[in-house]
């Protein structure tokens, strides 16, 4: 092959040989019916998830709506990197069913046949099967693996790993299924990773969200905030076969019948009427509920952890309220102050207590007469007494502000010492009592202080500075024992003391409308940015 080649041409395969761009555009795959398409004409979706496999970053995570092609550009890549190795490069595929392994290998299969003559190396024959694809030449290719099957990937060494579909893994998403070791899919990845020694290794990780518990929620979380992660999000708005077309009359006759969640969509993500007839016809020929079509095709990042319909907080004011605040992690000390004290001006803290042994936090929140959020401390390792010293603390900080103690488990030794050291005026009922969630009657004074914080969340009266807290208060729902709590076994202690702030601001809350409609305006400032840079994509 080689000897009839001219030089310039031989130059011309060794530069596309090295190119990824160049190699994978070059590749063949079969859509549903079989016909063979290149890979050279990337849908505008699947652009930000190829820049992020081309980029620098050793791990990589997709969060996607369905069938969008991840995997297949995912599987593209690896094959480059493997085919074109002169070691034995072995990239590890992990995906949640049988089905989907079979289709991995028929799309490598595609790819080594479809191969343009000039980039074919001499065939030998190499490992073939239904869980391996090694080529011959240079005993590079992929295994694969099924997660919660036996054999895990133990007995191999591999270069790189692509778990597929990882939301969807065997106990995924099932809290009772884990152990100390953690879950099968705790387990699988953990067996995949100590499979890998290469420093140049990639770990590429790609799924559509399946509620908020399991490692694939874990690592979507370390993806958002940790700068090692590439991490990429397209909402199903951008995707622009995911509409259809209506004549002037129909979207007319569309937009007349909408109801109040199609409204909210039109309003809130500018969805067109050929979109919301999508949505439509797929909920209805799917038999999807809203929350299935909302893990499967979301708007926002959120939406895919989703444990219930019952989701306390509105999912897309905090998601725009996470975007201007310093990731989750960043926080050095337990003390954060994002806002100065202002004299004379008002201010109010929530204090949600703990036992100091690393578990439960202990949280104070420090919100101002606007509902401005001013400070955060917290702390897993404070005792009920070093709470309530740091509660003195900041109140004498703070003007002695109103402060909510909820009065059960450590809070009665907190407020009891507080009332000792003062700095604080302790919030009391009419009747001179504490706040308190636990015993008779007590379960509806949480739910009204839960129902308050919604509205002012929901309506937009406030700004929350803190990534926490507002993570924690994503995670919120109504479970089916008419408890409002953090999902799954995750913490609510920064949402709760906010929640506590709040109430204890109820009475006196004064909207500073200039303040008001600048975090407002702000709020609309990025909801429409984010608009514009979908658009382009």
């Amino acid at each position: 092959m080689v000897r009839s080649m001219t030089l310039a041409r031989i130059e011309e395969v060794r530069a596309i040989w090295t190119d990824p761009w160049s190699f994978i555009s070059r590749l063949v795959i079969k859509d549903r019916f079989n016909r063979l398409h290149r890979l050279d004409q990337p849908w505008g979706e699947q652009v930000p998830w190829i820049d992020a496999l081309l980029s620098d970053k050793k791990y990589v995570l997709g969060l996607k709506p369905r069938q969008v092609g991840y995997t297949t550009w995912t599987t593209a890549y690896l094959f480059w990197l493997s085919y074109t190795s002169t070691d034995p490069r072995l990239a590890l595929q992990v995906c949640h069913d049988p089905d989907a392994n079979l289709r991995l290998r028929d799309m490598v299969d595609t790819f080594r046949e479809n191969l343009p003559r000039a980039l074919r190396r001499p065939y030998k024959k190499g490992r073939d099967n239904e869980n391996n694809s090694q080529y011959g030449h240079n005993g590079a290719g992929f295994i694969r693996r099924i997660a919660g099957a036996r054999g895990k990937a133990r007995g191999w060494t591999s270069n790189d790993l692509h778990a597929t579909e990882m939301a969807h893994w065997a106990s995924a998403t099932s809290a009772s299924s884990r152990t100390d070791a953690g879950g099968s899919d705790e387990q699988m990845f953990s067996s995949a990773m100590a499979t890998m020694h290469d420093p140049t290794g990639r770990v590429i990780v790609e799924s559509t969200g399946n509620g908020p518990t399991g490692l694939f929620h874990d690592l979507w979380k370390q993806a958002t905030t940790d700068p090692k992660w590439a991490y990429v999000f397209v909402p199903w708005n951008t995707v622009g076969r995911y509409k259809i077309e209506l004549t002037d009359r129909e979207a007319r006759d569309l937009e007349r019948d909408l109801d109040d969640d199609e409204k909210v969509l039109v309003q809130k993500f500018g969805l067109s009427m050929p979109q919301i007839a999508w949505r439509r016809n797929k909920m209805r020929t799917e038999r999807w509920t809203r929350l299935m079509f909302r893990r499967e095709y979301p708007l926002v990042d959120t939406e895919p952890f989703m444990l219930a319909e019952s989701n306390w907080f509105d999912q897309e004011v905090l998601s725009v309220m996470l975007s201007w605040v310093p990731p989750l992690g960043r926080e050095k000390e337990p003390y954060r102050e994002f806002y100065p004290p202002m004299k004379g001006v008002p201010y109010f803290m929530g204090v949600d207590t703990s036992g100091g042994v690393g578990e439960d936090w202990a949280v104070i929140q420090v919100i101002d007469i606007n509902l401005r959020h001013m400070a955060t401390w917290s702390s897993n390792r404070a005792s009920p007494h070093e709470t309530a010293d740091q509660v003195s603390r900041m109140g004498a900080r703070w003007g002695r502000p109103l402060t909510v103690i909820e009065r059960n488990h450590h809070g009665k030794v907190v407020i009891d010492r507080v009332a000792e050291l003062g700095g604080v005026a302790l919030w009391k009922t009419d009747d001179d009592r504490d706040f308190w969630s636990s015993g008779s009657g007590a379960g509806e004074s949480k739910r009204k202080a839960m129902s308050h914080a919604r509205s002012i969340i929901d309506d937009e009266q406030t700004t929350i500075a803190d990534a926490r807290t507002i993570h924690e208060l994503q995670t919120m729902v109504e479970k089916s024992d008419g408890k409002i709590e953090a999902s799954g076994s995750g913490h609510d202690d920064h949402a709760y003391a906010f929640v506590m702030a709040l109430w204890a601001a109820k009475d006196q809350q004064r909207l500073d409308k200039a303040v008001h409609e600048r975090d407002r305006d702000r709020i609309e400032r990025i909801r429409a940015m984010r608009r514009t840079s979908e658009g382009r994509r």
